[in-house]
């Protein structure tokens, strides 16, 4: 995939408001709560936790959402969802505040590095 901030952000505030972008629906709401919704089989999910920092998460549908908030290395609400590229696009959509969290960098496992998780930290302190 090939993007812009701009463009990427677009994306993501299309996904929180559950598929409308401008006034128009792009996206069924039914779809957004799919990709939104963890649904991988708990064999496969912990086998994904080899990673470090990536317990409290569920996976599926290209979207990790945050399903036990005290296991996250993010201070992130229980809905949170989002993804990160390998190569360093991430973001973070927070349903219960209206929130986006976009934060792209040249580094690899941007989702799950230290300052990642620090900015994130960071933000959710002053929302």
């Amino acid at each position: 995939l090939v993007s812009t901030l701009d463009d990427y952000l677009t994306f993501a505030k299309m996904l929180l408001s559950k598929g409308c972008l401008d006034g128009k629906q792009i996206m069924g709401e039914k779809t957004v709560e799919f990709m939104t919704f963890g649904r991988l089989p708990k064999a496969i999910e912990n086998d994904l936790y080899t990673w470090r920092d990536l317990e409290g998460f569920r996976y599926g549908n290209l979207i990790r959402t945050v399903q036990e908030p005290g296991l996250c290395m993010y201070n992130a609400p229980k809905g949170a969802y989002g993804w990160d590229g390998w190569l360093g696009c991430y973001f973070l959509n927070i349903p219960s505040e209206n929130a986006c969290i976009l934060l792209f960098m040249q580094r690899t496992g941007a989702g799950t590095n230290l300052y990642t998780r620090r900015l994130v930290n960071s933000i959710m302190g002053v929302i």
